[in-house]
Protein backbone atom coordinates (compact mmCIF):
# COMPACT_ATOMS: atom_id res chain seq x y z
CA UNK A 1 0.00 0.00 0.00
CA UNK A 2 1.27 3.46 -0.77
CA UNK A 3 0.20 6.88 0.44
CA UNK A 4 -0.83 9.23 -2.36
CA UNK A 5 -1.57 12.26 -0.21
CA UNK A 6 -1.11 12.82 3.50
CA UNK A 7 -1.78 15.57 6.00
CA UNK A 8 -0.75 14.52 9.50
CA UNK A 9 -3.78 13.91 11.70
CA UNK A 10 -6.28 15.13 9.11
CA UNK A 11 -6.48 12.90 6.05
CA UNK A 12 -4.70 10.50 3.77
CA UNK A 13 -5.36 9.01 0.37
CA UNK A 14 -3.98 5.50 0.09
CA UNK A 15 -3.68 2.98 -2.72
CA UNK A 16 -3.33 -0.77 -2.12
CA UNK A 17 -1.58 -3.01 -4.66
CA UNK A 18 -4.80 -3.47 -6.69
CA UNK A 19 -4.77 0.26 -7.63
CA UNK A 20 -8.05 1.24 -5.93
CA UNK A 21 -7.76 4.50 -3.99
CA UNK A 22 -9.25 5.22 -0.58
CA UNK A 23 -9.61 8.40 1.46
CA UNK A 24 -9.17 8.36 5.25
CA UNK A 25 -10.37 11.47 7.09
CA UNK A 26 -10.35 12.53 10.75
CA UNK A 27 -13.44 14.59 11.61
CA UNK A 28 -14.27 16.14 15.00
CA UNK A 29 -16.66 13.31 15.87
CA UNK A 30 -15.57 10.40 13.65
CA UNK A 31 -13.04 8.75 11.40
CA UNK A 32 -14.33 8.00 7.90
CA UNK A 33 -12.96 5.80 5.17
CA UNK A 34 -14.22 6.31 1.61
CA UNK A 35 -13.55 4.73 -1.74
CA UNK A 36 -12.23 7.30 -4.23
CA UNK A 37 -13.98 7.61 -7.58
CA UNK A 38 -12.10 8.54 -10.74
CA UNK A 39 -8.86 8.53 -8.66
CA UNK A 40 -9.82 11.99 -7.43
CA UNK A 41 -13.23 12.35 -5.72
CA UNK A 42 -14.01 10.71 -2.33
CA UNK A 43 -17.23 8.70 -2.67
CA UNK A 44 -19.55 6.93 -0.28
CA UNK A 45 -18.40 5.99 3.22
CA UNK A 46 -17.38 2.32 3.42
CA UNK A 47 -16.33 2.41 7.10
CA UNK A 48 -16.81 4.88 9.92
CA UNK A 49 -16.01 5.03 13.61
CA UNK A 50 -17.88 7.62 15.71
CA UNK A 51 -16.23 8.89 18.89
CA UNK A 52 -18.21 9.35 22.11
CA UNK A 53 -16.57 12.80 22.33
CA UNK A 54 -15.39 15.50 19.94
CA UNK A 55 -11.72 15.75 19.11
CA UNK A 56 -10.00 18.95 18.00
CA UNK A 57 -11.85 21.11 20.53
CA UNK A 58 -8.58 22.52 21.87
CA UNK A 59 -5.05 22.67 20.55
CA UNK A 60 -4.01 19.71 22.69
CA UNK A 61 -6.66 17.54 21.07
CA UNK A 62 -4.97 17.76 17.67
CA UNK A 63 -2.56 15.15 19.00
CA UNK A 64 -5.50 12.75 19.36
CA UNK A 65 -6.42 12.89 15.67
CA UNK A 66 -2.72 12.50 14.76
CA UNK A 67 -2.56 9.31 16.82
CA UNK A 68 -5.79 7.91 15.42
CA UNK A 69 -4.83 8.44 11.77
CA UNK A 70 -1.38 6.96 12.40
CA UNK A 71 -2.86 3.88 14.12
CA UNK A 72 -5.18 3.23 11.19
CA UNK A 73 -2.52 3.75 8.52
CA UNK A 74 -0.13 1.47 10.38
CA UNK A 75 -2.74 -1.30 10.58
CA UNK A 76 -3.61 -1.02 6.88
CA UNK A 77 -0.10 -0.89 5.44
CA UNK A 78 -0.04 -4.57 4.39
CA UNK A 79 -3.47 -4.61 2.72
CA UNK A 80 -3.43 -5.50 -0.97
CA UNK A 81 -7.06 -4.93 -1.99
CA UNK A 82 -10.46 -3.57 -0.94
CA UNK A 83 -11.67 -6.73 0.79
CA UNK A 84 -8.55 -6.86 2.98
CA UNK A 85 -8.95 -3.17 3.81
CA UNK A 86 -12.60 -3.47 4.83
CA UNK A 87 -11.88 -6.59 6.87
CA UNK A 88 -9.04 -4.90 8.74
CA UNK A 89 -11.12 -1.75 9.27
CA UNK A 90 -13.95 -3.77 10.80
CA UNK A 91 -11.47 -5.50 13.12
CA UNK A 92 -9.99 -2.12 14.00
CA UNK A 93 -13.21 -0.98 15.67
CA UNK A 94 -12.29 -2.90 18.83
CA UNK A 95 -8.82 -1.38 18.86
CA UNK A 96 -10.28 2.12 18.57
CA UNK A 97 -12.74 1.45 21.39
CA UNK A 98 -9.78 0.55 23.63
CA UNK A 99 -7.93 3.67 22.48
CA UNK A 100 -10.98 5.83 23.32
CA UNK A 101 -11.19 4.42 26.84
CA UNK A 102 -7.48 5.04 27.41
CA UNK A 103 -7.54 8.59 26.03
CA UNK A 104 -10.96 9.87 27.08
CA UNK A 105 -9.48 12.30 29.63
CA UNK A 106 -7.20 13.86 27.01
CA UNK A 107 -10.20 14.70 24.82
Amino acid sequence: MKEITYSRGKYSTIEPADGTRFFLEALPDAITFRKVRFKLVPGAIIWQYRFPFYIRTTLESWELSDEIVEIILLCLRDCANESELTGDLNNMTLMLQEWVETNRDRA
